[in-house]
């Protein structure tokens, strides 16, 4: 960098000095004057022009006058030398005159990072800087070559398992967040595409193994799903329902969990009389082919109810035609009415 004796001039000198020497991609005159909050301005300047020909010793930082996002090149004559904490005041006035450059934001919130290589005061991690880096972050989306890039590094990547203290901060800081539109349909469209190997499925199937889901989970469950009208299915949809039905092996193991779990099961008058009327409309228009009736007659053969079962059925069978009777009772009395 060309040398300077500035120590007699004053500042307003001193910034003309700078003014002469920085040769960008922009002048300084239009750095400073593109600045969003020019109350700031005469602080970064007095603070960059007096580091112009200074010697300092010990740790020093080198310092771009015009940050490369908004033009500034690397050439000597748009660095300066600085010290720690200078060269952090200076980022701190430049998110403060451009509070909306989201990589002038994000290079002053790694300056705030306590790393034990840093020279510089780890007690600098102030909110208002978290709060402007988020705010500049706001809107933006990530390209298609970034997203990759991040995929790949994310690719083999193994995570240990996370403690109770981590899980409860997780559900506190998801409470109450609700997902746009966009993010949903995002999110639909990449699971519609997803394809798990045959390693990840079994990895899943071994972690929902135990998996307990307590009865304040269910009641929350339960209660988001009241009133909801789910869609139609489609006919693509049920193929491919169909599709894994048909190659779908359930273990010794999994039927008795499941026998155990539909008898411990006590549905409301409402829920039944729900899922009465569901099936009776899903059976209305339901073709069953010749095969599917022989596959359905053959798992029947050598099947022996007990009777607690067929007493069960047959109750079932009452209460399903007392209902009926009911129905058509009122039916008739609405219409003679």
């Amino acid at each position: 960098m060309q040398e300077f004796v500035i120590e007699d001039i004053s500042v307003i000198e001193k910034i003309k000095v700078v003014k002469n020497v920085v040769e960008c991609n922009i002048t300084i005159d239009e750095f400073y004057n593109s600045m969003v909050n020019q109350r700031w301005r005469v602080h970064y300047e007095q603070l960059v022009t007096r580091a112009i020909g200074r010697v300092v010793e010990g740790y020093v930082e080198r310092h771009h006058i015009i940050p490369k996002c908004l033009g500034g090149s690397n050439k000597s004559d748009n660095l300066v030398k600085l010290t720690a904490e200078e060269h952090y005041v200076a980022h701190q006035l430049l998110i403060k005159c451009f509070p909306k450059n989201r990589k002038i934001a994000h290079a002053i919130m790694l300056m705030t990072s306590t790393s034990p290589d840093l020279k510089r005061s780890p007690n600098k991690s102030y909110k208002w800087l978290r709060e402007l880096r988020s705010e500049s972050m706001k809107g933006t989306e990530q390209s298609a070559e970034t997203r990759a890039k991040i995929s790949i590094s994310h690719t083999g990547k193994k995570y240990g398992p996370r403690s109770e203290e981590t899980c409860l901060k997780i559900s506190i800081a998801n409470k109450g967040r609700t997902q746009s539109d966009k993010v949903r349909s995002a999110v639909a469209i990449s699971n519609k595409t997803r394809v798990l190997s045959e390693e990840s499925m079994q990895k899943w199937r071994i972690s929902r193994k135990d998996y307990v889901v307590s009865e304040q989970t269910k009641a929350k469950i339960s209660a988001a799903n009241k009133g909801k009208v789910m869609p139609p299915v489609s006919e693509e949809t049920r193929a491919k329902l169909s599709i894994a039905a048909k190659n779908r092996v359930i273990t010794d193991e999994q039927r008795a969990n499941l026998s155990i779990a539909l008898k411990n099961r006590v549905l409301s008058e409402e829920a039944q009389l729900n899922i009465s009327k569901a099936v009776a409309e899903a059976n209305r228009n339901r073709i069953v082919s010749d095969e599917s009736r022989a596959k359905m007659s053959a798992s029947r053969t050598g099947i022996v109810q007990s009777d607690e079962t067929k007493a069960k059925r047959k109750a079932t069978m009452l209460a399903t035609m007392q209902r009926k009777r009911e129905e058509k009772e009122r039916l008739l009395k609405e219409g003679v009415e």
